[in-house]
């Protein structure tokens, strides 16, 4: 009996003072056999969008793009080589459908079948499962597993672990598929894969088509680890003393202007006793916004030159820039934005103009018998009366648009 005792304590201490998780089995003839639990090293990625159209670019970059997605997708498998990867769990839109054909598969299932990794797909709303999918027709290899639309669940005996995970059978899943599942046993390894949105913050709409779920109920499902997709950008959604039990790894490589900084995947160890899992950027290219300042420029070229100035030589030959021209420009400048791309094409990568300057007016030499004159007289001795600092700048306005009008015939917002 005090043995049983003993044994019951420790077992029940076991989280507190061991850095293993200690199982003990039955093999028979009163004898239990301890069976240790040990962390299983991960590689979490989502949303490649391999074969995305990019419509947004030229045709000759659309394709370029396209291939560094793939090239970027063998990063992540280099990666996932090079860290010892047992286990890869990508979280959907591995690809875009109808645009993949069995070219892309065969490129895909290559890189898969040299991995040493088990390799877990659950498909999201823009590579689903639908029965045409190209998912179902190739002949994966034996280290791939597809998740369908119902939660199903792997068993991993050599790393007693227990893979968890379900896809889009179609482009959108409106229905909380989470809200009732429950990992079947604690006391393992618990992973799971799926895509899908949070819609834990309040003014969450509960209405998602992307699969909709909360913290709460990941927290109630009980898994070790959560591999999530949808979101583009990075995001670690819950972490608990330190470790990370659920985020969105965000795609690989950057797919627009709305989608700056760092890209990558997660990778490290998940455990028991708690998750060291962190960030790893392996993005090629990025976009920047780049604010460039103007002072009266009268034409496009000094624009141009301004734009050149402002960002290194090696930014602008590697990445996307998204060129914000600021502040005053002469009033006969026609801001044209095509004009101005073209003008910088051959200095950047690509660039993208936005223009938010506004026209340098003049406040004196005006004849006080104009309208021009007997307005800009009027608001500047009104100008040097007002002492409190918002009436200024009230003022101020009145005379930028004021001039806008008198000038230009319209008002340019500041």
């Amino acid at each position: 009996m005090l043995s049983q005792a003993l044994l019951a304590f420790f077992i029940g201490m076991e989280g507190i003072f061991v850095q293993r998780v200690k199982i003990y089995q039955n093999v028979g003839y009163g004898v239990r056999k301890e069976r240790t639990i040990l962390p299983v090293k991960i590689v979490h990625a989502a949303d490649f969008h391999l074969e995305s159209p990019f419509s947004g670019l030229s045709a000759a970059m659309a394709e370029l793009r396209r291939e560094e997605l793939k090239r970027t997708f063998l990063r992540v498998m280099d990666l996932a080589a090079k860290e010892g990867a047992q286990v890869l769990l990508l979280a959907g839109d591995l690809f875009e459908h109808g645009r993949a054909g069995r070219e892309l598969m065969h490129f895909l299932n290559q890189a898969f079948s040299k991995s040493q990794a088990k390799i877990f797909i659950a498909p999201g709303n823009h590579d689903p499962g639908l029965t045409n999918s190209p998912y179902w027709s190739y002949p994966w290899s034996e280290n791939v597993h597809i998740f369908r639309e119902k939660f199903e669940a792997v068993h991993l005996p050599d790393l007693d672990c227990m893979v968890y995970g379900l896809g889009f059978a179609h482009f959108a899943v409106k229905d909380p598929l989470l809200a009732h599942f429950r990992v079947a046993d604690r006391k393992m390894l618990n992973l799971v894969v799926l895509h899908g949105e949070d819609v834990s913050s309040p003014v969450a709409a509960r209405s998602s088509n992307y699969l909709p779920f909360s913290v709460s109920e990941l927290a109630l499902a009980g898994a070790d680890y959560y591999a999530l997709g949808h979101y583009h950008r990075p995001r670690v959604l819950w972490e608990e003393g330190g470790s990370i039990r659920a985020c969105y790894s965000g795609s690989p490589e950057p797919l627009g202007y709305d989608e700056e900084g760092e890209h990558g995947v997660f990778c490290g160890l998940v455990a028991k006793e708690g998750n060291k899992v962190s960030f790893v950027r392996l993005n090629s290219r990025s976009y920047r916004t780049v604010s460039v300042a103007c002072g009266g420029e009268e034409f496009l070229e000094q624009l141009a030159e301004l734009a050149v100035k402002r960002v290194p030589e090696a930014e602008r030959q590697q990445n996307f820039s998204r060129l914000v021209f600021s502040g005053e420009v002469d009033p006969g400048l026609e801001f044209d934005r095509v004009k101005l791309e073209g003008l910088l094409a051959s200095q950047f990568f690509a660039c993208r103009v936005e223009n938010a300057t506004v026209p340098a007016h003049e406040w004196t030499g005006y004849d006080l018998r104009t309208a021009r004159g007997m307005f800009a007289s009027k608001l500047q001795v009104m100008l040097a009366k007002e002492t409190d600092d918002e009436e200024k700048e009230i003022i101020r306005q009145g005379l930028y648009y004021g001039f806008d009008a008198l000038n230009l015939g319209k008002v340019v917002e500041r």
